[in-house]
């Protein structure tokens, strides 16, 4: 039976972490010691766990019309300012529907 492991990508990788991920994509299997690894039996490889990213459910696109000094104030937020937008909206309907 398969297990999955989810877990989150970091947001933000240091550029020493940057360098280390691009050494070790450029190295050949050749090179890698093996030798304090004793290879796995079919029990110990049916074990392993499958580890996958986890994914935030996707949220519909829609169109909508904003006048321009409000769409204009939430792009100075920057990237991500439509995520700002859609949790005031958010918070917004959970604080006018428990009257």
């Amino acid at each position: 039976m398969e297990k999955t492991v989810y877990h989150k990508m970091p947001k933000k990788i240091s550029k020493k972490g940057l360098k280390q991920l691009e050494s070790l994509r450029q190295m050949n299997d050749d090179v890698i010691d093996y030798s304090d690894a004793p290879p796995l039996n079919k029990k110990q490889l049916d074990e392993v766990a499958r580890i996958v990213r986890e994914r935030k459910e996707r949220m519909p696109s829609i169109t909508l019309r904003l006048p321009s000094p409000i769409l204009e104030k939430y792009k100075e937020l920057g990237k991500g300012y439509t995520s700002v937008m859609a949790h005031v909206l958010c918070e917004y309907i959970q604080e006018h529907s428990q009257m």
